[in-house]
């Protein structure tokens, strides 16, 4: 199994890197160690030695300010990255090193992300499982509605708070969305579940935020950006964290409007090879 997940995971970067090559996009390289975090700050790992914290060093959760960071910089459409990224979670031994595919586009439409994403996810499982993919686009509104998402807010102390109902609830009604379709797009999230996404131009209350499924896995996560400093502040605020790299670099008109994705590396092989635990795929866990 080992040698078939290393041959699937060099077929399937390549076939990543001809479709992302085809978007006009380059291939940059950023820091793995920050000196400051990213939202939500408990899912960092900080360096330590002799038990003190060293410069405020962390190991990334994510590419995505670094990437929008280079895209004034680029003489093409964006940029993309993949390499390792580190997350702590609450599950003793649990995995916490992965490998994500990050993308920022310059002026990106909200909707030819979903088809790029998809391209992306169709190539990769049809070079590996040798079978395509029909993947539906499901609002939230279809699946969590008005009324209820109403009454989260209602029912709410802070965003964190509407946060944790919402997601509650979209994930029971994901449960039965995941017998019948094996591929699908949620888009369409509440303004509260994101400070950096742009709101939609026809409800406010909305943002331009989607998360790509395949087998009931999170495989993929997208959005555009919003450049409002003032908004993206006050989203910030009511979230309870603050990036003040990013604030800075908005007031200043340093970010050209943007937008991408990220998919799991090893999720996406692990669904198109059929594998059942993402710990099969951790090479680490072999050497």
């Amino acid at each position: 199994m080992t040698k078939q997940i290393l041959e699937s995971m060099a077929k399937g970067l390549d076939s990543m890197r001809s479709v992302l090559k085809g978007y006009n996009l380059i291939e940059v390289f950023t820091p793995i160690l920050h000196n400051r975090f990213d939202f939500p700050e408990k899912s960092h790992f900080q360096l330590k030695e002799n038990e003190i914290f060293t410069e405020n060093l962390f190991l990334r959760i994510c590419m995505e300010l670094r990437l929008r960071q280079l895209l004034k910089f680029s003489t093409s459409n964006g940029v993309y990255e993949i390499g390792a990224c580190f997350r702590k979670e609450l599950e003793p031994g649990r995995i916490c090193e992965f490998h994500m595919l990050e993308l920022f586009e310059i002026k990106p439409n909200y909707e030819e992300l979903f088809e790029q994403i998809i391209d992306l996810c169709q190539t990769v499982n049809n070079v590996n499982y040798g079978s395509s993919l029909n993947i539906d686009i499901i609002p939230v509104s279809d699946l969590v509605s008005d009324m209820e998402i109403d009454s989260f807010r209602r029912a709410s102390k802070n965003d964190q708070d509407f946060i944790t109902q919402f997601e509650t609830c979209l994930n029971t009604k994901l449960e039965n969305i995941n017998k019948n379709k094996r591929a699908y797009i949620v888009c369409d999230y509440p303004v509260e579940t994101m400070s950096v996404a742009r709101r939609k131009k026809d409800n406010s209350g909305l943002i331009e935020r989607f998360e790509l499924f395949i087998d009931g896995i999170e495989i993929g996560h997208g959005f555009t950006d919003s450049i409002d400093a003032d908004d993206v502040e006050s989203r910030m605020k009511k979230l309870g964290w603050r990036d003040d790299a990013l604030l800075v670099q908005l007031r200043n008109n340093e970010l050209p409007e943007s937008g991408g994705f990220g998919i799991g590396i090893e999720r996406l092989i692990q669904i198109s090879l059929g594998i059942t635990s993402i710990k099969d795929m951790v090479v680490s866990q072999i050497l």
